[in-house]
């Protein structure tokens, strides 16, 4: 069973912009295009104060916890262009 996914309007509209215009393109780069704009299309769009607070999405952060180890790692979530690798 698929889980429900929602996102912001917003962060739809910047996801789908991400998507090639060009099909070929997204043919020759692989299965992760599919992959994107096929959960975007099942996805909820509603606005941000909608969104329920459980909810990651775009710009959250996130802690999360290896339960064998009790290590934590903190994780958010960013556009591509926003990424900072460091």
């Amino acid at each position: 069973m698929e889980r429900e996914i929602y996102i912001t309007d917003f962060d739809l509209k910047r996801l789908l912009e991400l998507l090639p215009p060009d099909s070929t393109l997204r043919e020759k780069d692989g299965e992760c295009f599919h992959r994107l704009e096929h959960e975007l299309n099942r996805a909820r769009a509603m606005r941000s104060d909608e969104i329920p607070a459980a909810v990651v999405t775009m710009n959250s952060v996130v802690r999360l916890k290896e339960i064998p180890s009790g290590e934590e790692k903190v994780y958010t979530l960013v556009f591509p262009g926003d990424a900072d690798l460091r």
